[in-house]
């Protein structure tokens, strides 16, 4: 398929959704929007996590320079020894590295890990919330304020969700 072609297909989708997307917004629907970047500023369970990811980093950090200064400490003794002392030194050396490598690798999975884990919790409970306002207060959409570029204040319901979220 060509790239002439793509774009005209492209171009039409476009054109239709365009074309069709007044009909889902009818003057009766009640519309709403939140932060969510502020939203996860001011809840307390995104500044405990936060700390939580803090506490790891720190501990991870100083279980890795343990490690960095006892490679330095063999390799300081390696320097000075000759022969079969050294070979073996020097391979208890090499274990060492590759265990270094071994745990930064884990260590950045398991941080990974805890961020994914972390950020599905956090929107989970900004989706619960916001869907519970929609439904308490019969809004037929809200929205991010990261996709709008505009909207009247009274449309806003970032105060709303954040105190929701406060009663958790």
């Amino acid at each position: 398929m060509g790239i002439k072609k793509i774009f005209s297909i492209t171009t039409a989708v476009l054109l239709i959704t365009v074309i069709s997307a007044p009909v889902g917004f009818s003057k009766d629907a009640k519309i709403g929007c939140i932060d969510s970047r502020l939203v996860l500023q001011n809840y307390e369970k995104a500044k405990n996590f936060e700390s939580e990811m803090e506490t790891f980093t720190k501990q991870a950090q100083s279980d890795r320079q343990a490690k960095i200064d006892d490679l330095r400490k063999l390799q300081d003794e390696a320097q000075i020894m000759t022969g079969d002392a050294k070979k073996k030194k020097l391979l208890e050396l090499e274990g060492k590295r590759a265990d270094l490598n071994e745990y930064d690798w884990k260590t950045r999975q398991e941080l990974l890990n805890k961020q994914n884990e972390m950020f599905r919790e956090l929107t989970g409970d900004i989706n619960d919330a916001v869907e519970k306002i929609a439904k308490k207060d019969g809004y037929d959409y809200i929205f991010d304020t990261r996709s709008i570029i505009y909207k009247k204040p009274e449309f806003d319901l970032t105060d709303e969700v954040i105190k929701a979220l406060g009663k958790k």
